[in-house]
């Protein structure tokens, strides 16, 4: 995908759930696009949808991790997965990805949890933007008073 841009029009129809085996998926519609099983390893899958909106997708809940897929001879060529250094692969669906990133497992073992709590603010942006403007707007006022406290003294 040569001058596609990011929409985030894929937040809509994602979600992230954690299943009782405590493998964590991302989903697009009802495909598991991105699964991290137990011990933090990857399984990438299309599910035959290779569009913007499932690489964006993907590339989202990958990015804290530092892996990207890519898209380099459009979406309906291969994608290739990486993660900037050592390693580069095409993404087959289904594949489990080899062990990227942080080899400690117990490190590796929090990715899914990771995952879910990475995934929460951006479902609940417009509740969390409020919030921060709330926050920003009180402590605006506590400085306020803070200072005027001090110019009496």
């Amino acid at each position: 995908g040569k001058g596609t841009r990011p929409t985030g029009a894929f937040r809509k129809f994602e979600s992230v759930e954690q299943k009782p085996n405590g493998l964590v998926v991302v989903k697009l519609h009802e495909t598991e696009i991105v699964s991290v099983d137990p011990e933090g390893n990857f399984t990438l899958d299309t599910g035959g949808f290779k569009t913007s909106m499932t690489l964006e997708a993907m590339n989202s809940a990958l990015a804290p991790f530092r892996i990207s897929v890519t898209a380099p001879a459009g979406f309906d060529g291969d994608w290739m997965v990486s993660d900037g250094k050592r390693f580069m692969q095409r993404v087959q669906d289904g594949t489990q990805l080899p062990v990227i990133g942080h080899r400690d497992p117990a490190v590796r073992a929090q990715r899914g949890l990771s995952l879910i709590h990475i995934s929460e603010p951006t479902r609940l942006l417009s509740i969390s933007y409020a919030v921060f403007c709330l926050k920003k707007k009180k402590k605006k006022k506590l400085i306020k008073t803070h200072v005027t406290t001090n110019e009496i003294k």
